[in-house]
């Protein structure tokens, strides 16, 4: 097991506040040393978080999406333990991740398509041009994250593209409501865009979606919306695959 004073030599600090995502990609880097291995401790969160210059839920936040990905296993009490150095997931392992959990996924693709739809409508006509200018930034961030192949980056950008149109909406309500709903869902969105394919098959649709947006055609941007949708839901019971 390590020291904190060997961490303070193999960690290196970042220049400035980043995302979780960001601080995900340093830790990969980090597991990939040669002299850590499987059930290995990591250091506590708030060595780690003074080594990286960043705030401990930063760095909670980064071990709870290492854990989701099964990377890291997270012991209530005792600390984060490394579960596997390959940062790869067997497509057995995320087919049977999503079979164990089917029912719920059945749940949260209703309960989406009940939420978006009248999201985007209401975020048609109520969001301003700046809002509806970063909608189509992001949907320009997911296509460079599926160019580097970066997993991490892909599921935080397709968050935050579903996202954005919700707090168009411009309803305190429906936004604190998606905001639980997105957080519970994000285990599925990690595992879903460990298969290349199923990132790949969200950028034509969030192209229509956001064209619909920008044109402010509402039937348009609701039919995409639910269809995107229910290709998710297809993708995450791998029909068809």
């Amino acid at each position: 097991m390590m020291s904190d004073s060997s961490t303070a030599r193999q960690l290196k600090p970042l220049k400035k506040k980043t995302q979780s995502d960001q601080v995900v990609e340093v830790l990969k880097e980090y597991i990939q040393q040669e002299d850590i291995q499987i059930g290995d401790r990591l250091p506590p969160e708030l060595t780690m978080a003074k080594m990286l210059n960043v705030s401990r839920s930063t760095i909670r936040e980064a071990i709870r999406t290492l854990s989701v990905l099964g990377i890291i296993e997270i012991v209530n009490g005792r600390g984060s333990y490394l579960k596997r150095k390959e940062m790869e997931i067997p497509i057995n392992d995320i087919m049977a991740w999503f079979d164990n959990r089917k029912m719920e996924l059945i749940d949260f693709i209703e309960v989406r398509k009940m939420i978006e739809p009248q999201a985007i409508e209401l975020a048609i006509i109520r969001g301003s041009k700046d809002e509806f200018k970063k909608l189509d930034e992001i949907r320009i961030r997911y296509e460079e994250a599926w160019e580097k192949k970066d997993n991490t980056a892909l599921a935080e950008s397709d968050s935050a593209f579903h996202h954005a149109f919700i707090k168009m909406a411009h309803n305190f309500v429906l936004e604190n409501i998606y905001t639980v709903l997105e957080e519970a869902f994000k285990g599925y969105r990690l595992h879903s865009f460990s298969v290349p394919y199923h990132a790949g098959n969200a950028i034509e649709p969030h192209r229509k979606i956001n064209d619909a947006v920008q044109n402010r055609d509402i039937k348009k941007a609701k039919k995409f919306l639910i269809e995107h949708l229910d290709m998710v839901y297809t993708d995450m019971s791998f029909h068809n695959s």
